[in-house]
């Protein structure tokens, strides 16, 4: 599943590019578009971004450790230290120096800021097992990924080492594991504090990493099942495309009727990433598999994708926090209730621009050099 420019996956990009699409188009719709419009720009998330993206990169990084652990030598130690260095190589980098960058920005613009607790982010803990996040808040899914690498690589190992199974068997055991932990956990914390409403909802499930970990579950399975079915895989990528558009359906009407209180239901909160989680193996036959003649849309969609990391460090703690609400807060908010919506629609303008720009200059100068060592070192 390793691609390049000349021979990409373009279905696989696709959903990288509408993960970091609808994650950036809900931050600026909640910051900067009137909340009449916004609610319209949310019938857009068809299914939660991040939970897209956590399959997305289980069904890759499974794909990568079927491949090492199949090979004649096995997953030993030497291959477990290769594998999450270069993890931490494509990870690190550059979201230390953003976040480095943004903590020396709140300690000049933000009286009310504390370096104290700030190490927890150089760490991934500060959502481990409760929501301690006060500054960088997309920080949350880097911190799931970063312990979903590590968690995944030694377990699999382990499993491995104990010479009982395979390693399909191993990652399916691993994986659906921990997919039922995570639902004894949701359970056990819904049944002491139920959230209330979509914002505690998010705070207290969404964004933990104990909870959360599940979402790239999902994709190992799919990463599994690709290998297991062979020919079958693409052949059966239509009908199995068809089950996953009833499960979205019947899941989706039902989360419908109960919209105003589904949040706070035990219904939602255990079957939200089972239900979305299961439409996204169905779909990864389709998507691995789609071709597209034009020239023109695969280069876009593979552009937002090669930057997408860049794109989601940089939108919101820096373009939208500081750029836009911070620096430009007071001379909007007068242009705003003097020139109504078009100020608004001109700062969500400029919300993708510098987004772009600056996303693009992180790509070229931060994660382009390091991959380029990844490759040198792995050689």
């Amino acid at each position: 599943m390793r691609r390049n420019n000349q021979n990409r996956v373009y279905g696989l990009d696709i959903l990288r590019a509408y993960s970091i699409l609808m994650v950036m188009l809900m931050h600026s719709g909640e910051n900067i578009l009137p909340s009449n419009v916004y609610k319209k720009v949310q019938s857009f998330f068809l299914i939660d971004p991040l939970l897209v993206f956590f399959a997305l990169s289980g069904f890759l990084i499974g794909n990568i450790l079927i491949d090492i652990s199949t090979q004649n030598d096995g997953f030993n130690f030497k291959k477990l230290k290769n594998f999450l260095g270069q993890r931490f190589l494509r990870i690190l980098p550059a979201y230390y120096i953003i976040l480095i960058i943004i903590i020396l920005l709140q300690c000049f613009m933000n009286p009310y800021f504390s370096i104290k607790d700030t190490w927890t982010y150089f760490v991934f803990i500060q959502n481990f097992r409760s929501n301690d996040i006060y500054f960088f808040p997309e920080s949350w899914s880097l911190s799931v990924e970063m312990w979903f690498y590590i968690g995944t690589s030694i377990s699999l190992f382990l499993l491995l080492k104990s010479k009982l199974l395979k390693p399909y068997s191993a990652l399916l055991l691993f994986s659906t594991s921990v997919i039922i932990a995570v639902e004894f956990l949701r359970y056990y914390k819904f049944s002491h504090h139920p959230p209330i409403n979509k914002l505690t909802w998010g705070r207290d499930y969404r964004m933990i990493v104990t909870t959360a970990i599940d979402g790239p579950m999902y994709g190992i399975i799919a990463a599994c099942l690709q290998r297991l079915l062979l020919n079958k895989w693409v052949l059966l990528k239509n009908k199995l495309a068809l089950v996953a558009l009833i499960i979205f359906s019947a899941f989706g009407l039902i989360v419908y009727t109960t919209e105003p209180i589904r949040y706070s239901t035990l219904f939602f909160t255990l079957l939200i990433n089972i239900a979305h989680g299961s439409v996204l193996i169905l779909l990864f036959p389709l998507f691995t598999q789609l071709k597209f003649k034009e020239k023109i849309f695969p280069k876009i969609i593979t552009y937002i994708s090669q930057r997408s990391y860049s794109l989601y460090l940089i939108h919101n703690s820096i373009v939208i926090y500081f750029l836009i609400n911070y620096e430009l807060k007071n001379i909007s908010s007068t242009l705003i209730s003097k020139y109504g919506s078009m100020i608004q629609l001109l700062l969500f303008l400029l919300f993708w621009a510098l987004s772009i720009i600056l996303s693009e200059l992180s790509y070229r100068f931060i994660e382009m050099p390091y991959m380029q060592y990844r490759k040198k070192i792995n050689s």
